[in-house]
């Protein structure tokens, strides 16, 4: 029984070993089975991360089967190893990405900022001449949100002349591929502006051309610019009639000297001759043709040489027909001269020189009107009093007394479009040469100066009308002298003092005619001595202003300065520095101008003798 159980016993373990070495193939065989399809995977899924990884077997690792496992560690761990250097080096170009474009930001925030306060026009256009770009300044320059203008090309903007030589600027910079520098001109509501612009291309995307430019207002240095040829025409025209009123002071020095002798010997000798002789009325008319050749020297002179503004009740109708007598010379004979003055004087406070200056450039004007086609010029003058019921809202007059002086023409007329702008500075529309545009802007000056008013009417085919106002003088303010009847001579002893010989012995023998005790002396310096010897010897010392070697006028004062009570009496053909006024300051009693007529040197002479004190102002000349 227990050999039995024993048996039992080894034949259970054997089976049951048998069975579990059976379970353990039949385990293995099955684990084998089931694990070929995932090594299978295991092993392509290796390959692909060798593949795309480029694993070059960094790790060592076994080749057997066990060791696929371990393969596949590795492969992976290599493969996160490349992964992370991917990730490094994709963010730093992230990195640098975000700086780039940060830069970029601030740049722009640079260029906005810059361009933005950036006093030029700066603008950019693309290939079409479209505006994508216009600058802060643009938007001061147009008035307007320049958004308002992106997208607009130059033929959409502007003229079409501004617009085509934009347009063929932008063409050059296009086709030559460089930079431009040019001035365009636009028009603005402030009128025309000049602009200095520079052009350049612009290249987008390699070859897509755009234009872009900066434009710096120059309007004022263009204008400066003009001035300035504007004043150095005037300048060499100021030198040249600086120059001919030099000239002109020479001649009518010489000339002086000569017409006082030959008036002075004429009014000798028609004293020496019985009234009613028959030479007396041949003697008369040489002197009065020697007359209109003093007063041809004094209008000369009085628009030649440079005088101080010297307001004085004047005649406007002697100055204008003057003026008138002048012209008449330089006007062509297609231009026929019509005189209306039918008052007989036109009494004003006013600067002579300037009122001849009024009136030239009027006569001028209108001469240059007409000098094609020829006309009529007509003068004329008349008094007119302006109520305040009935005052003309276009002449800006306080209501009163008024001399009205009126020049018309029958030329072409004035432009309505223009006529607001003729008494404007520079304003001409004459041609080269014709003038600069001064002439009326110096009449309205001095008119308006003068208390006084102008008015235009003019129309196209009718001819222009200037009407020029200022205010009469009372009758009480202004007398104007009578004729002396009389010659009143003295027996008082005079010096009498004159570089030329022969007008110093005329003077002798003129107011030796009248009476007096007279002395000559061709030397201011042989006159001083005579009067330093006798002091009191002398009622009255006459002296020429233009002498060598001392001048009248310092000779005054020498004598003043030696005896402050003595009348002296200063005469001169033509001055540039002396004047009554001048004379009233160094104590001249009385101021003259060559040539003298034995009228008009008694009647001062006696006045000064019996007034003994100083008086400045001029007798008028005694006609013949």
């Amino acid at each position: 029984m227990v050999a039995a159980g024993l048996v039992l016993s080894r034949c259970v373990w054997t089976a049951f070993a048998m069975a579990v070495l059976v379970a353990s193939a039949g385990a293995a065989i099955v684990a084998r089975w089931m694990q070929r399809p995932f090594v299978s995977s295991l092993a392509r899924l290796k390959s692909k991360l060798i593949e795309h990884a480029g694993y070059q077997g960094r790790k060592n690792v076994g080749h057997g089967r066990a060791d696929e496992f371990r393969q596949f560690e590795a492969c992976l761990d290599d493969f996160l190893d490349r992964m992370q250097e991917y990730y490094d080096k994709l963010n730093e170009q992230v990195q640098r990405r975000l700086a780039i474009q940060q830069a970029l930001g601030e740049s722009k925030v640079l260029f906005d900022t810059f361009m933005q306060h950036l006093p030029a026009l700066a603008f950019i256009k693309d290939d079409q001449g479209r505006y994508v770009y216009l600058n802060e300044a643009c938007r001061r320059f147009y008035g307007q949100d320049p958004n308002q203008r992106l997208g607009k090309t130059d033929e959409e903007l502007w003229p079409p002349e501004v617009a085509a030589t934009m347009m063929g600027n932008d063409r050059y910079v296009l086709e030559k591929g460089q930079a431009l520098h040019t001035v365009e001109q636009v028009e603005v509501a402030e009128g025309r502006r000049y602009y200095m612009v520079v052009k350049f291309p612009l290249n987008r995307n390699g070859t897509r051309k755009w234009v872009a430019g900066i434009a710096f207002d120059i309007t004022d240095k263009i204008q400066a610019q003009k001035d300035k040829a504007r004043l150095e025409t005037q300048l060499v025209q100021a030198q040249k009639m600086e120059a001919i009123g030099t000239l002109a002071g020479g001649i009518a020095h010489d000339f002086n000297n000569i017409l006082a002798a030959i008036m002075g010997y004429l009014e000798i000798a028609r004293m020496d001759l019985e009234p009613g002789h028959p030479v007396q009325k041949r003697l008369e008319q040489v002197l009065e043709a020697s007359d209109r050749a003093k007063d041809l020297v004094k209008r000369i002179l009085t628009f030649s040489r440079k005088t101080n503004h010297d307001r004085k009740p004047i005649d406007l109708v002697t100055v204008a027909r003057d003026a008138l007598q002048l012209l008449r010379a330089s006007l062509p004979a297609t231009i026929e001269i019509e005189e209306k003055i039918e008052i007989p004087e036109a009494i004003v406070v006013a600067d002579i020189t300037q009122m001849h200056q009024v009136i030239m450039n009027l006569f001028t004007n209108a001469g240059h009107a007409m000098e094609a086609e020829g006309g009529r010029l007509s003068l004329e003058l008349d008094q007119v009093v302006i109520s305040a019921s009935a005052k003309n809202s276009h002449i800006d007059l306080s209501p009163g007394k008024y001399v009205l002086l009126k020049v018309s023409d029958t030329g072409p007329g004035i432009p309505e479009a223009i006529r607001d702008r003729i008494f404007e500075p520079y304003f001409t529309t004459k041609g080269q040469g014709k003038g600069t545009g001064m002439g009326l802007a110096v009449v309205h000056g001095i008119v308006r100066a003068h208390s006084g008013a102008i008015a235009l009417e003019s129309a196209p085919g009718r001819g222009t009308t200037f009407s020029v106002y200022l205010p009469a003088a009372e009758e009480m303010l202004c007398p104007l002298p009578g004729k002396q009847e009389r010659l009143a001579g003295g027996s008082e002893t005079i010096l009498f003092v004159d570089d030329e010989q022969a007008l110093a012995e005329l003077g002798r023998q003129m107011l030796s005619r009248l009476g007096y005790k007279v002395e000559i002396r061709a030397s201011a310096l042989d006159a001083l001595a005579a009067f330093e010897h006798h002091p009191h010897k002398y009622d009255m010392v006459i002296t020429d202003l233009t002498m060598p070697h001392m001048t009248g006028d310092v000779l005054a004062r020498r004598l003043l300065d030696l005896r402050p009570d003595l009348p002296v009496i200063l005469c001169t053909g033509y001055s540039d520095r002396m004047n009554q006024a001048k004379a009233r300051q160094i104590g001249v009693a009385a101021y003259l101008l060559k040539p003298l007529s034995v009228k008009e040197l008694a009647v001062t002479v006696r006045q000064v003798l019996d007034r003994n004190q100083p008086a400045f102002s001029r007798p008028v000349a005694a006609g013949r």
